[in-house]
């Protein structure tokens, strides 16, 4: 029975089967849980707990991103060139260390704003170290057959921890405190240390590696001379610019619109990542059967815009919950193609640059998002804010299909062919 079930398993999932992978899956997922229960926990404990300044959390949510952006090429280069393996064990435990103090803080009655945004801009720089360089270690533990469905796997334990840890969050704030989440999230960090220690991984190390400015113009050109990826990079900035930035606005639509309070606003999160796990760990099948892997793009584009504007103006939470899973199937989709997209097509010397490049727009587009929504949140509300900004996407996003045109498609065929 149990075999067979690991043979199906195998089937559909198929990057499971090697053991360094099987080894960081398990243990990044259990972290990234205590990740989102953190996330949770600092929005939540800016608003409405510390302040009842609504548009500090696009504040907030762009002291930890900018840094992130600011960095992100740089840290690109530095993936490249070291081992990404110790890279990561690293800066999982300099993350640990934040969020323990602030746990201590929190538990302590001592916390203060300036200490979250201290702390959001630790966790940016420290971020822009670890996303490029765990998105390319990711490709180092598989076999390159297992590509699409290790990267699928990748970005499904993310959204499955998005699903899990805002509900947890939520419970733990409502019934223990803040704290609580902070010093999970802490001991989160330990499984997915244990599981990196555990992986064999060998390091080739190179004696003759181009300066580290030409490592940096080396990504650019190969960006500005593959066309495909800067056409990729702008279809994923234009999500994150408009539509992701909405998530950082969930604490006032569960505390002001829908009058549900933390638990609310921890199912809103987790309904959005229960979307994007279904999406993330049927994209693997989907990729496959799907022929012409540009609609993976261009349909969950628009559809995401749609989408959000229908929970924009949900009269009722349940519906509200409903759109937000709609919205996590979406979003879902549309990462895990451009990632995967661009993955295949870049080689592994230079995969940690162009990653970089990836987290760079993601990361630099959410808090510009994110920034631009705080400040008209005020003069519109949260649903006109939301609307407003999913209607930027369907609009940005007709002109850039309309412009890039057959030879986009064109292009997207020729990497999965390749």
């Amino acid at each position: 029975m149990f075999k067979k079930i690991k043979q199906r398993l195998y089937i559909h999932l198929p990057a499971l089967q090697m053991r360094n992978f099987r080894l960081y899956f398990f243990g990044q997922g259990i972290s990234l849980v205590g990740t989102w229960l953190a996330n949770v926990a600092e929005q939540w404990l800016i608003y409405p707990v510390l302040t009842s300044n609504r548009s500090l959390l696009g504040v907030i949510s762009a002291f930890n991103l900018l840094p992130t952006a600011a960095l992100v090429l740089f840290a690109g280069v530095v993936s490249d060139r070291v081992d990404r393996r110790r890279l990561v064990i690293l800066v999982q435990s300099l993350f640990a260390l934040i969020s323990l103090v602030l746990a201590v803080l929190v538990f302590t009655g001592q916390i203060r704003v300036w200490h979250v945004m201290i702390a959001a801009i630790a966790g940016g720089i420290l971020f822009a170290f670890d996303m490029p360089t765990r998105n390319s270690m990711v490709l180092d533990l598989v076999d390159k057959e297992h590509y699409p469905s290790a990267l699928s796997l990748n970005a499904g334990i993310f959204h499955a921890a998005r699903a899990i840890g805002p509900a947890l969050a939520g419970f733990l704030i409502a019934i223990i405190g803040i704290a609580a989440a902070y010093f999970l999230n802490a001991l989160s960090f330990l499984a997915v240390i244990i599981s990196l220690l555990l992986i064999y991984l060998p390091f080739k190390k190179q004696h003759h590696h181009p300066s580290f400015i030409n490592g940096l113009k080396e990504g650019f050109q190969y960006v500005k001379s593959y066309k495909v990826i800067a056409a990729l990079l702008l279809n994923i900035m234009l999500v994150s610019l408009w539509l992701w930035p909405a998530n950082t606005l969930l604490p006032v639509f569960a505390n002001d619109v829908y009058h549900t309070g933390e638990l609310g606003f921890g199912l809103l999160q987790s309904f959005s990542g229960l979307g994007s796990v279904i999406a993330a760990f049927g994209f693997y099948s989907l990729y496959q059967r799907t022929k012409n892997k540009y609609h993976l793009l261009v349909i969950p584009t628009f559809l995401g815009g749609v989408i959000m504007i229908f929970f924009a103006f949900a009269p009722t939470f349940p519906l509200a919950l409903l759109f937000q899973f709609l919205g996590g199937i979406i979003t879902g989709i549309v990462f895990s193609g451009v990632n995967t997209l661009m993955q295949v097509a870049v080689p592994s010397a230079i995969r940690g640059r162009i990653m970089s490049f990836f987290s760079l727009v993601v990361f630099g587009s959410m808090p510009i998002g994110a920034l631009i929504d705080s400040l008209i949140i005020g003069r519109l509300g949260p649903r006109l804010t939301v609307a407003v900004s999913s209607g930027f996407l369907i609009l940005t996003a007709g002109v850039f299909y309309r412009l890039a045109g057959q030879k986009f498609q064109q292009k997207i065929s020729a990497i999965t062919a390749a």
